[in-house]
């Protein structure tokens, strides 16, 4: 089983530089490209290259094709064991073939392939936040997932496996710029809606509720109630539930990872009773204590540290009830006792009033996503705990 080594800058070690979670983005219409042309902004300089492609949510088999890696405007076609295409079924991951070149930071590459199938793919990940890559063909990128790299500039990696409050970058932003300034690959596992013991079965989107599609998929505009039931893999725009993509989505494909920061539990408690969960699904702190510790232990037999936030307050939101706040405040104080199993940053007294809810000048205006001065503020809380784990 592959362990974390956290090699300091080793020459022949691969470790994640960049990449992002898939999911199922087949929810509402949207344009897609069978070609693909990614752009890549190399934020250190490297010795050696490869890019994963991966196809966790999409029933169907697809190619692809036509692969070629581009910089300093001469194109260099990319292989797949010696061959210039490859085949993903559901659930699959492969690496490119390594491209041995010496390239400085700052250097652009622009990837382009070719997805051959039957039908419009839905397995794909949203660029619309990103920097470092881009896709000039829209803001999803189907089928690539990651980009991993042998550099001497590098010392590891760090994963953040979050939910909405991971993926919308208010303190992942923060914390990337500081670990790649300190020679670390940063890897944004955040997926809107993400659960960590169950995944979204049926959906009403009333209009007002538009933008949780639109923040993630193609920006279409929302004027009726949509319904979705049953959800299908390729509809699964919130993800598989955390403990089913952990270990494959992340653990299996990320290389020379330092430190993860585990920040899923909110939508747990928030989503039962709302417009894409039955109240029944309201866990209980027992079911919540046991989800835990099955991530601790998948994590752990990597050797890789943690760090898992507490679940963020949403007291005075849509979707509160008091049994919801017991269970949150009950599984809090487990987690600060965790001492010799995770790093617990809380943040109920950094962003929350003494009630507990969440000081307006710190959230978005619905009591539960942190605006870009929360993620400030949580940022300098999680920096303090992740600077002692990583150097």
């Amino acid at each position: 089983m592959k362990k974390n080594m956290n090699k300091q800058g080793n020459s022949n070690s691969w470790t994640t530089l960049w990449s992002l979670s898939q999911r199922g983005c087949g929810l509402v219409n949207q344009t897609y490209k069978e070609k693909q042309s990614i752009h890549i902004h190399l934020p250190c300089s490297i010795e050696a290259i490869r890019f994963r492609f991966s196809n966790f949510y999409d029933n169907k088999t697809f190619q692809i094709q036509d692969v070629k890696c581009t910089w300093e405007e001469e194109a260099h076609p990319l292989f797949f064991s010696s061959v210039n295409d490859v085949s993903l079924n559901y659930n699959e991951t492969v690496l490119s073939d390594p491209i041995y070149k010496e390239m400085k930071k700052h250097t652009k590459i622009k990837l382009s392939y070719m997805i051959q199938g039957d039908g419009p793919c839905c397995s794909a990940v949203d660029l619309s936040r990103e920097e470092l890559v881009k896709n000039e063909e829209g803001i999803l990128a189907y089928l690539f997932q990651g980009i991993e790299v042998i550099s001497n500039d590098l010392k590891g990696c760090v994963v953040a496996f979050g939910d909405s409050i991971t993926e919308m970058n208010m303190w992942t932003c923060h914390i990337k710029k500081k670990v790649m300034d300190m020679g670390y690959g940063f890897s944004n596992q955040g997926i809107g809606g993400n659960r960590l013991l169950r995944q979204v079965k049926d959906i009403v989107i009333e209009p007002k509720h538009a933008y949780m599609l639109e923040n993630t998929t193609a920006q279409q505009s929302v004027t009726e109630p949509l319904y979705f039931h049953d959800i299908p893999l390729e509809k699964l725009n919130f993800g598989k539930s955390g403990l089913h993509r952990l270990e494959k989505e992340v653990l299996k494909t990320h290389e020379n990872v330092s430190c993860i920061l585990f920040a899923l539990g909110v939508n747990d408690l928030y989503i039962p009773g709302s417009f894409c969960g039955s109240i029944e699904e309201l866990p209980s702190i027992e079911e919540m204590k046991e989800g835990y510790q099955k991530a601790w232990k998948q994590i752990q037999s990597y050797a890789i540290p943690i760090i898992h936030f507490g679940i963020t307050s949403f007291k005075n939101s849509t979707n509160i009830t008091e049994e919801k706040e017991d269970i949150r405040l009950a599984i809090n104080t487990w987690l600060s006792q965790q001492e010799e199993i995770i790093t617990y940053p809380s943040f109920d007294e950094i962003l929350c009033d003494e009630d507990r809810v969440f000081k307006k000048e710190y959230h978005n205006g619905d009591y539960l996503h942190p605006n870009e001065k929360g993620g400030e503020v949580m940022a300098k809380a999680i920096w303090d705990k992740l600077s002692e784990v990583i150097r």
